[in-house]
This record gives structure tokens, sequence and C-alpha cells, in this order.
């Protein structure tokens, strides 16, 4: 327990007086975009006049039917399964 204080303060001593939300817009410091965990972005190229031009580049097959392991903000691993 000691040691992870340590660690969070020395974490947050390194973040120094830098605002919470970021100056570039693009920037993510950490899971959920900022420290005030926004999970979202203020960048306009996507928007809903060009939204429905949007197509896949990639995708992942986990090779278990059915079933897809995730991990949530806590890094916790999650297996969903939807039922086929």
């Amino acid at each position: 327990m000691r040691l992870w204080t340590a660690l969070m303060a020395t974490s947050l001593a390194a973040l120094g007086t830098g605002p919470l939300v970021p100056d570039d817009p693009a920037v993510w410091l950490t899971y959920g975009k900022n420290l005030s965990g926004w999970r979202y972005s203020e960048l306009a190229q996507i928007n809903t006049s060009n939204v429905s031009q949007l197509a896949p580049k990639w995708t992942f097959q986990s090779g278990v039917p059915g079933k897809m392991e995730v991990t949530n903000h806590r890094l916790k691993a999650v297996a969903l399964d939807n039922g086929l």
C-alpha cells in the first residue's frame, strides 16, 4: 500500500499544476481523454454531415464464436456473450 501511495504521489507531482484538460484537442492523456474523464473529442473532422461516409478499416476475430473478451477502464477482463 505504501508503494502504491508513493507511486500515485509521484505521478501527481509529475503532472504539476497543468490543466486537467490539455490545450491540444488531439491529445488523450489517459483512458477517457483527460483526467476529468470526458470520453469525448472536440475534433471536428467527423461531424453529422460526413459520418455516413465512414467505413471500417480493420476488424478483429477473437476465434471464439459468439464471445468477445475486453477490458474495462479498470483493466478488468470481461467476456461478452451474444447468446449464440
